[in-house]
């Protein structure tokens, strides 16, 4: 009862203050009055139809993908994983990872190593009937085993095409390297000391004392359900549990700095799942169980941190509700999305 009289109080004053954006659209009534009292004051501010109507699609599509998740998918809808196509071939037919370096110990390309895992976990999502996997068309193809090429697309590229789609998460496949100039023969790391390569081609002799190996998961530091950090350490916990190294910056689970990449979208997520240059990650990963390993991970900590963070058990037939999320997490939710538009 007090919240219905507070934000029929913040109506009155909505329509008082802002007429000409509000009455130009009376169906927005109901919209606004679904929305709780720090939301809708915020619109009572806005004075600019355009911005209002902005703001209302914004929060709308929140409230569709993550506020109303366990009633949307008792009706049939899904939650959309947008997969992330690591990097690619560029304009030239070059692989990036090639051209930048990212190669294995034996010269494959990051990409190489990527669509294995890709293919792997797009077989565990589609398995489950609450989940669609979105792609750029050509990824969506090679993970199917259609093909075995696709073309890089830029970071923004990739959020844009998520929210066209309504997608729930972002997640991207990739595989760690170091610089050349700090591996064995330009391929390895691995400690001693070494004919090594500068970026002009130039070999000379260094002393290589540090090791780089272990998975990593950078996560999205703004998402503020908390879902992107407990979904990393849910895949850590997981990982370890198998037997697999977690790299030793920041045990495993990194809230980078740099990561602003996917900064424009609510929940996401970078695997980093070892380093190709290290031959006993390399060797790993040439392994199909261990393949299936990694991928059944990454899926069982989506489940698992959906049900956590929204409530929501969809490991089963029918989706279950396990708990009423507070009105706060998704009020704070909301407010800390639209401060970043």
């Amino acid at each position: 009862m007090m919240h219905t009289r507070i934000v029929s109080l913040l109506l009155t004053i909505i329509y008082t203050c802002a007429p000409i954006a509000l009455q130009a659209d009376e169906e927005s009534r109901p919209f606004f009055a679904n929305q709780p009292p720090d939301i809708a004051s915020i619109f009572a501010k806005e004075n600019s139809i355009a911005n209002l109507k902005q703001l209302m699609e914004f929060v709308s599509q929140l409230d569709d993908t993550y506020t109303n998740l366990y009633s949307n998918l008792k009706n049939g809808k899904k939650i959309v994983v947008f997969i992330d196509p690591a990097h690619g071939k560029l304009h030239n037919g070059v692989w990036q990872g090639e051209a930048t370096g990212r190669v294995s110990c034996t010269g494959l390309t990051e990409e190489y190593y990527s669509i294995l895992i890709s293919r792997e976990l797009y077989r565990q999502l589609r398995a489950n009937n609450h989940i669609e996997v979105k792609s750029t068309d050509d990824f969506l193809d090679v993970m199917k085993g259609k093909s075995d090429e696709y073309k890089n697309i830029p970071f923004s590229e990739t959020v844009r095409m998520a929210h066209n789609e309504n997608a729930f998460i972002i997640i991207s496949e990739h595989l760690n390297n170091i610089s050349s100039i700090v591996k064995a023969s330009g391929l390895m790391n691995i400690p001693g000391i070494h004919i090594t390569t500068d970026g002009g081609g130039t070999r000379y002799l260094s002393y290589i004392k540090d090791t780089y190996r272990g998975f990593l998961t950078l996560y999205n530091k703004y998402d503020t359900t908390d879902f992107s950090r407990q979904y990393a350490h849910n895949l850590k916990d997981m990982l370890v549990a198998k037997g697999m190294k977690a790299n030793s910056w920041d045990t495993g689970t990194v809230a980078d700095d740099r990561f602003c990449y996917f900064v424009d979208f609510p929940i996401s997520i970078i695997y980093e799942t070892g380093f190709i240059s290290n031959p006993e990650e390399e060797q790993m990963l040439r392994q199909p169980e261990m393949l299936q390993i990694i991928a059944e991970a990454q899926y069982e900590a989506l489940i698992a941190t959906i049900r956590d963070i929204f409530g929501v058990d969809i490991s089963g037939r029918e989706p279950v509700l396990t708990q009423n999320k507070s009105d706060d997490m998704h009020t704070f939710f909301k407010l800390s999305r639209m401060a970043l538009l």
